[in-house]
């Protein structure tokens, strides 16, 4: 064998051994694609979706219908979801790539389709309307930086705690503790996280006009009590 040849077979080897070191500590010979899920790129699926006249008990029951119908049967596809009433129900899911993304969403779409108390839905990106999916909402990392794997898991939580706590009702005739019970503790418990007593303080913050918030709410308050003790010491007396 030649010295050129020789030189050639210990390059090849050479490259070999490399490619079995890298495979074996599990370090990526190429750059991972976006479609590998890496820390800066994510695949969301945000559904605009109208009730019936918006109505809260019609939300419910679309959001128990898709946790059923969608959630439990992608579970091993979606990294995360959540919900919010704006008032409509913006429905999102985190999913693990591009080609799930595009299927979910069409039985996303197809389902919605043939729920009657669903009166129009769309693909949004914070509420407004999309033409392709890469248009759409891909998460907030931007605004959460560091702390959005955390903020989208709170948002999910709150979400299953409201689907059970519906499911609950709906099975048992009743909550107890209630819903709003369940969900004013998560905040307050979590204000209280973030420094003692911050939640009295946000309530008094100044609103848009300089008024404090839980302010104007006790007037009102205080407003109508003093109103409908009136009325109702007036039937009393006619009576």
């Amino acid at each position: 064998m030649t010295s050129k040849n020789s030189f050639s077979t210990k390059k090849v080897l050479s490259f070999i051994m490399i490619l079995t070191i890298l495979n074996v500590l599990n370090i990526p010979f190429i750059s991972a694609k976006p479609d590998a899920q890496s820390e800066a790129y994510e695949w969301w699926i945000e559904v605009e979706i109208y009730s019936q006249n918006t109505n809260q008990n019609l939300n419910d029951e679309i959001l128990v219908d898709l946790y059923d119908n969608i959630i439990q049967k992608e579970r091993e596809n979606i990294l995360t979801w959540h919900f919010f009433r704006e008032p409509t129900l913006r429905f999102r899911l985190e999913v693990k790539n591009q080609d799930s993304r595009n299927r979910i969403a069409d039985e996303l779409d197809v389902f919605l389709e043939s729920l009657e108390i669903v009166e129009n839905h769309y693909f949004a990106i914070h509420g407004e309307r999309i033409n392709t999916f890469d248009e759409g909402y891909a998460g907030e990392r931007d605004t959460y930086q560091r702390m959005w794997p955390y903020q989208k898991k709170i948002w999910e939580w709150g979400a299953e705690m409201t689907v059970a706590a519906i499911k609950e009702i709906e099975m048992t005739g009743e909550n107890e503790p209630s819903r709003e019970y369940q969900l004013t503790r998560i905040y307050h418990l979590l204000a209280l996280q973030l420094s003692s007593g911050f939640d009295i303080w946000y309530c008094f913050r100044p609103d848009n006009s300089g008024g404090s918030l839980v302010i104007l709410s006790l007037i009102a308050s205080f407003a109508l009590g003093v109103l409908f003790t009136c009325l109702f010491n007036s039937l009393r007396a006619r009576g």
